[in-house]
């Protein structure tokens, strides 16, 4: 049911580093926006809506990183030293089973040391608009294991659907289970 999670958002061809392949990508679909016949709401980087100059900082700014790619079920640790917020995400590349249902997204997180805030996000696109379904922030006590979820109901012409791990500045905590289910 999926391509991968990725943790950089400038992999727009998935193939697991960011270089000048997805930075063309992202540049052809420059002013390209919900509704346009050519839109590609991959390369809508920050979610906006429209492919623009922030986007492309956004795919130049990861020029040369390698992407961390794992599929299915995993368990990853991240240790806050980027001084920013952690995001991981995984672009779904088969839709048609999601589409007109309300699914769960969920992720288990184990902080080490002290508490650490946590969501799980949806983002979802039709060929008219785009739309963020924002999870509860999870406050995960430490050393145990802690749970985010985000229902998100799915309309019947969904394009895209994307799943969002997103940790605090400087998340340092274990990832595990990633799921997606649905409710009808």
């Amino acid at each position: 049911m999926s391509s991968g999670w990725g943790d950089r958002r400038g992999d727009v061809d998935w193939d697991g580093d960011v270089d000048i392949f997805d930075v063309t990508k992202v540049n052809s679909k420059y002013g390209e926006e919900v509704g346009d016949s050519g839109w590609d709401p991959v390369c809508d980087l920050d979610g906006s809506g429209k492919v623009d100059v922030f986007d492309v900082v956004m795919v130049t700014g990861e020029y040369g990183t390698q992407a961390t790619c794992l599929i299915g079920a995993y368990s990853r640790y991240s240790n806050g030293s980027s001084g920013s917020a952690f995001t991981m995400w995984q672009q779904l590349d088969r839709v048609d089973g999601l589409k007109n249902h309300t699914i769960q997204f969920s992720f288990s997180f184990y902080p080490k040391i002290t508490s650490q805030n946590a969501t799980a996000k949806v983002y979802y696109s039709t060929a008219s608009s785009g739309q963020w379904i924002n999870g509860t922030v999870k406050n995960g006590t430490a050393n145990q294991w802690n749970i985010a979820s985000v229902n998100a109901t799915i309309p019947k012409d969904v394009l895209i659907i994307q799943l969002w791990i997103e940790g605090q500045t400087n998340f340092k905590a274990y990832i595990d289970k990633a799921t997606i289910t649905t409710e009808n």
